[in-house]
């Protein structure tokens, strides 16, 4: 893949459907590579798993697509608080961090594999404003039993809290861990396969109080995701889904697994 090619690739990276092509055209010969440390799309070195078709998206473009990013560009302040979690091995970090590198990210890793990586990453790239914690978000502190993707090639690594895991984790309730921040929340990235709702009840004092601003939540479908849409509802926060573009949908919240925007009510 010649740097040309890439460079001309990454002109089409605000598009839609632009990773699956990019991965068509490219994702043999990147495979080819395995581990490696890379530039990616954002302009930073990252150590990626290159036969991972998920980690070659943030050589080609925006992982997961532009529409996240084309919104946070127009409505993100100039120094936001971001938190994220899961952080698996980083990818929203080397997405986002144009656009937070006058703010801060709160990045929550508990999976040890994944910790362990994303901690070389950001060794690559001390400049990066992020606060890294080997912890789970959840309704309370405790210890939870964890199962470790380790990695697969599936989308991320598909790391989970469950009572069949054999590995213990640390979980903590976002109120808490903010509880000596005096900053606002602009935008919380929630993406913890099925725990979400624990995290969202460990943050509710930040919820109620407003000072969660947005929220990008994982919905799985079904009852859960029909209750983590009351939870917020019932809190002030409207739900809407994003174009490509970062414009707002139309359509309402599918059953099915999709990825949608909370945003807090005016006052």
């Amino acid at each position: 893949m010649s740097d040309l090619a890439l460079k001309l690739l990454r002109q089409f990276a605000p598009l839609p459907g632009q990773l699956r092509i990019a991965d068509a055209l490219f994702g043999k010969e990147l495979a080819q590579k395995g581990v490696k440390t890379i530039q990616t799309y954002s302009g930073i070195e990252w150590k990626l798993d290159l036969d991972n078709p998920t980690h070659r998206w943030l050589v080609y473009g925006h992982y997961q697509g532009p529409a996240l990013y084309a919104w946070a560009k127009k409505n993100l302040p100039g120094e936001p608080c971001v938190v994220l979690s899961g952080a698996n091995i980083g990818q929203m970090i080397a997405e986002f961090h144009p656009l937070v590198h006058n703010g801060m990210i709160h990045a929550f890793e508990p999976d040890p594999h994944a910790h362990e990586w994303l901690s070389h990453c950001l060794h690559l790239n001390p400049d990066l404003p992020v606060r890294l914690s080997r912890q789970g978000l959840g309704q309370e502190t405790k210890t939870q039993k964890f199962v470790s993707g380790q990695w697969g090639h599936t989308h991320g690594s598909q790391s989970f809290i469950s009572d069949e895991g054999d590995l213990e984790i640390s979980v903590t309730p976002l109120d808490q861990y903010f509880a000596e921040y005096s900053q606002d929340i602009d935008l919380w990235i929630l993406d913890i396969e099925g725990y979400e709702e624990s995290a969202l009840k460990g943050a509710e004092k930040l919820i109620e109080s407003g000072r969660i601003r947005h929220i990008w939540m994982e919905l799985p479908g079904g009852d859960e995701t029909e209750q983590n849409i009351q939870f917020m509802q019932q809190r002030g926060y409207t739900s809407r889904l994003l174009r490509w573009n970062g414009s707002f949908s139309t359509r309402p919240i599918p059953d099915h697994h999709i990825d949608a925007l909370f945003i807090r009510d005016a006052a």
